[in-house]
């Protein structure tokens, strides 16, 4: 679930500062936010009676649309994350590498909401995996 702000950004009126799992436990945020969005949190847990108590491991991030993240082994992942469509497109842009007409037509299929696991941002990650939930 992306949390958002009220900054704009290129592609909407707020940017997009943490993606949260709720499931997981876990927060990915980006640096310049992580003090606020922790210190938020905090503060509900302690001062908020909500009859709820919310712990997060957080991963601080410099950028979620930059292409850090790869996945070896899809098997290894959340039953949840394997769902969803991963698709090695890197002939596309490989000059030297032949033309795969079968992965295309996949690519084609999924209509662009897919994960290149040779390389892939948070934001790309997130945008297919609440899509297919």
């Amino acid at each position: 679930m992306p949390i958002k702000t009220q900054v704009p950004d290129k592609t909407s009126n707020q940017e997009i500062i943490a993606y949260a799992s709720y499931s997981y436990n876990l927060i990915f945020v980006l640096e310049d936010y992580f003090c606020d969005l922790k210190a938020t949190i905090d503060f509900v847990n302690n001062k908020v009676d909500c009859g709820k108590k919310y712990k997060f491991e957080y991963v601080v991030e410099k950028s979620f649309y930059e292409q850090y993240y790869h996945c070896s082994n899809i098997e290894m992942l959340p039953i949840e994350m394997q769902k969803i469509c991963w698709i090695d497109d890197s002939f596309l842009t490989n000059e030297l590498a032949e033309f795969d007409y079968k992965i295309y037509e996949k690519i084609e299929k999924s209509k662009g909401m897919y994960v290149n696991p040779v390389g892939f941002s948070l934001n790309k990650f997130f945008e297919v995996l609440n899509s297919s939930i």
